[in-house]
């Protein structure tokens, strides 16, 4: 808000003379006028922690047609929001121990009566499992009550009830990890059988015959913005090819999507099993293999992700049929792109 010391014309109050520019360039808003008070109201929840540079126009005049003649600007800084920074297991992170200790460090001190059961939970395929949490330094711990389950995927989950030191919430935060034996060597991609607690499409969201690809879209998420779609020989094309390793798809209708999923580099062919800790193909570590989605011109830079094959069918070494689950996130944010592909020559 800045406040004038007489009213303004409401007309050259717009969002070319009351300007507000942030760490990644411009802000969106919108501008009014109230008297001789005009505001700015961003379209989303300012960056945490950030300089902000904002500007009045020295051509906005009061309602007696005075222009100001000189250009008004200042700048602020926005209170820093606990959050998560760093996690053990890191997102994806395969394998994990069952008597690991997961584990959370904020970019800022906590009010440790907040750093509680309620607010820091881990879960399984069957719900919440027990345990006891704490806090020292900048680092929130959770203690299984008993050694989690050798070969399933777990998700830990910080809310906002967690709170620094002047009560400012914390950012929600999620990821998830993968179990395996302790005083085993981690078995190679891919991991079967495939892990239970993954993501799966809902009981009857998808086809119950023919070939289909089905994506679910978490609110936030870049590439499908929050969205479901199911694509069908009905509505679209499906284009399927194989590469050494992998296999690609394509949806080609009223909109295009992409995808991309590579095994190790050890494998000519895809096998059934879960594939975890993936970056983005093609710049992946091909010792784990690599994934990617993306549609109507939105891609990621970077991503973390898994793919799971639950049925493939190679015909005389050529691929012939296959069902895919997989889930990315981009650029390392929360929301994740889930998606389900069902194909038969």
């Amino acid at each position: 808000m800045v406040t004038f010391n007489k009213p303004i014309d409401p007309h050259t109050i717009t969002n070319s003379t009351f300007t507000l520019y942030g760490p990644d360039g411009p802000v969106t808003g919108t501008v009014s006028v109230n008297g001789a008070t005009a505001t700015f109201t961003p379209s989303a929840p300012l960056a945490s922690d950030s300089w902000y540079y904002a500007t009045i126009s020295g051509s906005v005049r009061d309602v007696s047609g005075n222009v100001l003649g000189s250009g008004y600007p200042w700048n602020f800084k926005t209170k820093m929001v606990p959050k998560v920074v760093t996690t053990n297991p890191t997102p994806y992170s395969y394998p994990f121990a069952l008597n690991g200790v997961i584990a959370a460090t904020f970019n800022t001190a906590l009010d440790a009566s907040t750093v509680n059961v309620n607010n820091f939970k881990v879960s399984g395929p069957s719900g919440p499992i027990a345990g006891t949490v704490g806090y020292s330094g900048l680092t929130a711990t959770f203690t299984p009550t008993v050694p989690l389950t050798v070969n399933t995927v777990y998700r830990a989950s910080i809310t906002s009830g967690v709170k620094d030191l002047s009560g400012e919430a914390a950012t929600d935060r999620s990821w998830t990890f993968q179990t395996f034996a302790p005083g085993t060597a981690a078995t190679p991609q891919p991991f079967t059988p495939v892990p239970l607690g993954l993501w799966q499409p809902p009981a009857g969201a998808t086809p119950s015959s023919g070939n289909y690809v089905y994506l679910q879209s978490d609110v936030g998420d870049y590439i499908g913005g929050g969205q479901t779609y199911t694509f069908t020989p009905l509505n679209a094309q499906l284009f399927f090819s194989t590469n050494s390793g992998g296999v690609s798809f394509s949806v080609t209708g009223n909109s295009y999507w992409s995808g991309a999923f590579f095994g190790p580099s050890t494998l000519s062919q895809l096998q059934v099993g879960y594939y975890s800790g993936l970056t983005r193909w093609p710049f992946h570590n091909p010792v784990l293999g690599g994934l990617s989605w993306s549609g109507d011109g939105r891609g990621c830079n970077t991503l973390l992700g898994w793919f799971a094959v639950d049925n493939v069918i190679y015909t005389n070494g050529i691929l012939t049929g296959i069902d895919l689950r997989f889930e990315q996130q981009c650029e390392g944010g929360q929301a994740a792109l889930h998606g389900a592909v069902h194909w038969r020559q």
